[in-house]
């Protein structure tokens, strides 16, 4: 039975081995993959430059509202000091001065929005077709970058603007791939070969080279549309792009706005009011208008021609709209809702009356927002092409379910998979993100740019914002990298009795702090470790759990993400600086994160300590004694300290050898003169044993430092050793079974160590004593040590520099 069992768990690892790792290896590697991970990563400079644009917008020219008071309101608040935040905001918009200002300073910078993130499609289609055509090994990669860009066009049937943010990412993946590949393939089709006379210049020669095959390219892009467009004709219906559309505006700030809207409506209701030509009028309209039910649509439409027709103020009629509104149930407030956008010419065309389509009317700082939302078309059927289909048939579906209550799972398999596939030694990032960064960078882009069109607190009304954009996982579910592994770091320092571990994690700390955690998954190792999986799993999990609590799904303590840092970023940094509107929950929420993971991971630490220990004391007791002295005696501990540290300074005129010989082997490949080489070779050589020399009398100096130091606390560091050590007898007596009456042995053990605390408290005045006049002695010696020191450097600089002119002078 164990035979087969042992065969089976051979088998799985075997196949783990030369199966399932290298075929994830590959797939991080693939090319249409990693062409997409370097065009993610081309274009953080411009998410980065989007987000600030909108944040100085806000920050610099916003007003008094939201909580926040702006540099502009600031200004504004010294000029009237009695005004409120709400005051202040409508004077800055009303002001002859400060509303223009505001106009220029909010137009100025929140346009770096529209143009960065606002166009993600446009610029990624680009960088996408560079990239991969880069892998390609393609001569012109700008023009195969210009191809997938074409191409992706070619596919939106003239509805660039549409397409050009988040709603064409998933389209200029598809089609920016399928382009590249079809232009390279031509482009080494020489039938297709335009080669123009020697007198042409390069830059136009090898343009014109590839002149048919960029051609081609486009004319099989657009003619795909056909598979689409030509059924689009007779299933008018199905074949049409439905999104939400926004209209907002305030009672005060637009009044002009809300006047030309209400106007609207009136010139719509006043030619429907008699029978004839409703009855006419209705013949027109769009069918979700003509069925519905003829008494309540009339019922409408006479309300808000007797509200247009009053002699109401806009700000009074904004009141009775409100009022209007919320008399009706909610059945009936989407059909308002709905002939209210009809009426007023907002909705080009209708697409439904369902529960998307609601008004809003928000208090804010003393202030009403009035808030539109319904359900438009966007494309018809007469433009309907394949960047169309995939957006109505799979993109909204994602966009939907990721956005609801989708994307918690979608986090958590991404999470999960990510640290799985690092255990394995496979770049989960680079497997995983593929499939999942598209969905990120799209919810992060609709959230930007409803943030740039309708403002922060709009925007989290609207309800169509998404809570897993792209930075919550590099703020609250990865930090230290991938698996949270900084709280594995600080645990060992903490909790490890393991030196290995220890000096692992001191050289891989400062690079978790930036996010990067290969020192940790390679050093410990992660890698195939089974007593690391669970937590390096489970960490990131719960982290990105605890942050959808935080979010405004659930707790609304953070808010949502309006700027991108680079996910180098510390994570403690990274959290307020992009939840900015929630910037002190959002640092509070990254600390309970990383608490979290060094909960989950300190067990796991313990367990790994004793399971080390355990198998060291069995399999070689010198090492397993040294190791315990090392903890058990501060003196000894101190001492080994001591002893690396000399060793790392030493080290260094090893590699001041290491270097010289380096450098020669280099120079004898290059220099042909012997004379020559043989010069500089001594060179070398001379400079790197000066190096020697001074490195070897340092450590002399550090050790001679040291252990003056270590003296001074040497007999106060008798109390620990003897305790230590009294334990330590009694857990190997305890783990050889040589004890019969474990209580007793206790409380012997608690009697002599009272008795040793007992005996220091006598001895600790005239200890203290002593290591004062110790201290001072050190002192001194360690200040005329030093100095020796920086003079035996001053001497080591001016004897390289002798000896470089020297061989100057022999070579002249």
């Amino acid at each position: 039975m164990n035979t087969e069992k042992g065969s089976a768990n051979s088998k799985i690892k075997d196949w783990f081995g030369k199966k399932f790792v290298p075929a994830m290896n590959r797939l991080g590697s693939q090319r249409h993959l990693a062409a997409m991970r370097d065009a993610f990563g081309t274009l953080l400079p411009l998410t980065i430059t989007g987000s600030l644009g909108l944040i100085i917008g806000s920050i610099g020219f916003a007003g008094g509202g939201s909580g926040f008071v702006s540099i502009l309101g600031l200004i504004a608040k010294m000029v009237h000091p009695d005004y409120a935040n709400a005051e202040i905001t409508n004077f800055i918009q009303s002001d002859p001065v400060f509303s223009k200002i505001w106009l220029i300073g909010t137009y100025t910078f929140n346009q770096l929005n529209t143009i960065t993130i606002g166009y993600t499609a446009i610029w990624f289609s680009f960088t996408l077709g560079y990239f991969l055509s880069l892998s390609r090994n393609f001569k012109s990669p700008i023009l195969a970058g210009f191809a997938s860009t074409i191409g992706f066009m070619a596919t939106t049937m003239g509805n660039v603007d549409f397409f050009k943010g988040a709603e064409g990412l998933i389209s200029a993946i598809i089609f920016g791939i399928i382009a590249t590949e079809l232009f390279v393939y031509l482009s080494n089709v020489r039938a297709l070969y335009i080669k123009l006379p020697d007198g042409v210049p390069p830059s136009v020669s090898k343009s014109f080279a590839v002149f048919l095959p960029f051609l081609i390219t486009a004319l099989i892009m657009a003619g795909m549309n056909l598979v689409v467009f030509i059924p689009a004709f007779f299933f008018k219906d199905f074949f049409r792009v439905n999104t939400s559309q926004f209209f907002s505006a305030t009672n005060d700030a637009n009044a002009n706005t809300l006047k030309a809207l209400f106007d609207a409506i009136k010139n719509s209701t006043d030619g429907i009011m008699d029978e004839t030509a409703f009855q006419a009028w209705l013949a027109k309209a769009p069918a979700g208008i003509q069925n519905m039910d003829q008494d309540l649509l009339k019922s409408i439409i006479k309300s808000l021609n007797e509200l247009t027709n009053s002699n109401l103020s806009e700000t009074q009629m904004f009141e009775k709209l409100k009022t209007m509104y919320e008399g009706y149930s909610g059945t009936e407030q989407q059909y308002f809702t709905t002939v209210f956008a009809f009426m007023s010419g907002m909705a080009k065309e209708i697409y439904s009356f369902n529960s998307l389509a609601s008004m809003q009317f928000i208090e804010q700082n003393g202030n009403l927002i009035f808030l539109l939302k319904y359900q438009a078309v966007s494309i018809n059927y007469d433009q309907f092409g394949l960047s169309a289909a995939i957006y109505q048939f799979f993109v909204s579906f994602l966009l939907t379910f990721a956005k609801g209550s989708g994307g918690l799972g979608l986090a958590l398999a991404y999470a999960f998979f990510i640290s799985f596939l690092w255990f394995f030694g496979i770049h989960g990032s680079n497997v995983v993100n593929g499939a999942f960064s598209p969905i990120w960078s799209m919810l992060n882009i609709i959230n930007l740019t409803l943030i740039s069109a309708v403002g922060y607190e709009t925007a989290v009304k609207t309800g169509e914002m998404g809570t897993f954009a792209a930075p919550i996982f590099d703020c609250f579910m990865n930090v230290g990298g991938s698996g949270a592994s900084l709280a594995l770091i600080v645990g060992t320092f903490v909790f490890s009795k393991r030196q290995d571990n220890k000096k692992i994690s001191t050289y891989a700390g400062p690079c978790g702090v930036f996010q990067i955690n290969e020192p940790i998954v390679f050093g410990f190792p992660i890698v195939l470790n089974s007593r690391y999986l669970a937590p390096f799993i489970l960490a990131p999990m719960v982290n990105i759990f605890i942050a959808w609590l935080a979010s405004p799904d659930v707790m609304n303590l953070t808010g949502y993400a309006v700027l991108t840092v680079p996910w180098t970023t510390p994570f403690f940094i990274a959290s307020p600086l992009t939840y900015i509107y929630g910037a002190g929950w959002a640092f509070v929420v990254a600390l309970v994160c990383f608490a979290a993971s060094f909960g989950i991971y300190t067990p796991f630490i313990i367990m790994d300590n004793i399971l080390h220990f355990k198998k060291i004391r069995k399999e070689n007791i010198e090492e397993y004694n040294r190791q315990m002295r090392f903890f058990n005696d501060p003196f000894y501990r101190a001492g080994e300290k001591l002893a690396n540290k000399v060793e790392r300074i030493v080290s260094g005129g090893e590699a001041a050898i290491g270097n010289a010989e380096s450098q020669n082997r280099f120079w004898e490949q290059k220099v042909t003169d012997p004379v020559k080489l043989e010069n500089r070779k001594a060179r070398n050589l001379d400079v790197a044993n000066i190096k020697v020399d001074f490195y070897d009398y340092k450590a002399e100096v550090v050790k001679e430092i040291g252990e003056s130091r270590n003296n001074i606390y040497k007999e106060a560091w008798e109390k620990p050793r003897r305790i230590n050590e009294l334990k330590f007898d009694l857990h190997e007596k305890l783990l050889s079974k040589q004890v019969t009456d474990i209580k007793s042995e206790k409380l012997a053990l608690q009697e002599k160590i009272k008795a040793i605390k007992e005996e220091f408290v006598a001895k600790m005045p005239s200890i203290k004593e002593e290591q004062a006049k110790a201290k001072a002695t050190h002192s001194q010696f360690k200040k005329s040590k030093i100095d020796q020191v920086k003079a035996r450097k001053a001497e080591m600089i001016s004897k390289i520099k002798e000896v470089k002119e020297a061989y100057k002078a022999k070579k002249g």
